[in-house]
């Protein structure tokens, strides 16, 4: 029996912790972790070229969400406007701009995209 009574106290002792372990010792609740978007880092060199495209012609790409997408052999890296409703075709004010390259990265194509 009392072997019973101090396993039941150890386990309420794990149980009382397990809050305080979520916590940053300041009684702040830890930050979340999130997973945003995997990338394969063959795909760098694309995306950062470009991103030298983009600016220069004049814009940011922290004003911008980039997608990669793949034509055959050929990477497309788009820029779109993050705050662009989902689904929405073309411009929600700020142009959206494209660069299509080979695999050895010349470049093909680069356009504003309305």
């Amino acid at each position: 029996m009392r072997r019973f009574s101090r396993l039941w106290a150890a386990a309420a002792m794990i149980f009382a912790a397990i809050p305080q372990a979520a916590t940053s010792g300041k009684g702040k609740p830890m930050p979340q972790i999130q997973h945003i978007d995997p990338m394969n880092g063959a795909n760098y060199p694309a995306i950062e070229k470009a991103v030298s495209r983009l600016r220069e012609r004049g814009l940011k790409v922290d004003d911008y969400e980039i997608k990669l997408l793949r034509k055959d052999d050929n990477l497309i890296v788009i820029f779109v406007d993050p705050d662009r409703a989902p689904g929405m075709r073309g411009s929600s004010g700020k142009p959206g701009f494209e660069v299509e390259m080979t695999p050895d990265l010349h470049v093909v194509r680069e356009n504003f995209a309305r």
